[in-house]
């Protein structure tokens, strides 16, 4: 199985946190408890890694911290 270009996988990852913003907008900013905020970075780490995409990996190819591969997009 051939990877996904990283231009692809961040694609999905930022529609993801796009859509995470929508949710957390909706309530004001507070859909989402300090706890929660941690996890969801965590599945979308775990959810990458299942498909074999080292998420550290993928910030530091692409110029973003590592350890957030989230954060460019996240605004909560």
């Amino acid at each position: 199985m051939t990877a996904a270009p990283d231009a692809e996988v961040l694609e999905v990852v930022e529609r993801t946190v796009r859509a995470l913003n929508v949710v957390n907008d909706q309530f004001h900013g507070a859909a989402y408890e300090t706890d929660e905020r941690e996890l969801l970075c965590e599945y979308i780490d775990r959810v990458l890694g299942a498909a074999g995409i080292e998420a550290n990996e993928l910030a530091r190819r692409n110029g973003l911290l590592s350890g957030d591969i989230t954060g460019p997009w996240r605004d909560w």
